[in-house]
Parts: C-alpha cells; sequence; structure tokens
C-alpha cells in the first residue's frame, strides 16, 4: 500500500490553460477594441489561437497579409488552415 501512496506523491500537477487562454482572449479584443487593427507575427500561435476563436464567434475579421503587401479575408476555416509564415491582420467586425 505504501508503494501506492509513494507513486502518488510525484505526480506533478499541470497547470490550467483555460484561464490564460481566455486572458489572452480578452486581451486581444481590447487592443483590437482600442487600436481599430493590429498584425499579428506568424510566431505569435497564441495570439493567432485567440483571434482565430475570436473571428469564430463573429468578433474580430481576419485578413492574411500577402507578400506583396495585399490582403486576403480569411474565412472561419481558412484561418485554422492558414499557412502559418504569413502575418495576419485583425480588424474589429462591424457592428461590434
Amino acid at each position: 500500500m505504501s508503494d501506492v501512496v509513494a507513486s502518488f506523491a510525484s505526480v506533478v500537477p499541470f497547470p490550467r490553460r483555460a484561464a490564460t487562454r481566455q486572458a489572452e482572449t480578452a486581451a486581444l479584443l481590447d487592443a483590437v477594441g482600442s487600436a481599430g487593427s493590429l498584425d499579428i507575427v506568424p510566431r505569435a500561435f497564441a495570439a493567432r489561437d485567440a483571434a482565430a476563436a475570436l473571428h469564430l464567434m463573429g468578433f474580430v475579421n481576419l485578413d492574411e497579409i500577402q507578400p506583396d503587401g495585399g490582403t486576403r479575408r480569411l474565412s472561419a476555416s481558412d484561418a485554422r488552415a492558414a499557412p502559418p509564415f504569413l502575418t495576419w491582420r485583425v480588424s474589429r467586425a462591424p457592428g461590434r
């Protein structure tokens, strides 16, 4: 019985990510709300996930900035499958 108790004592709890994800989403929404639009660099994975979630809910619009400087509006499904090497521009959705 003491072997079972000893094995449980070595378990390391993982931190909760839900609170962190909600804070990142709220911070991104506040930043876009105050600035009007915000560019997200390709390696900012947490910000891109938060932007994709807000886009899916209809709070923001996502545009992909092409290498030639043009933009392409992303649909909700495009946001998840977009290439990770292009910058995104996040802007407020009309009426929000």
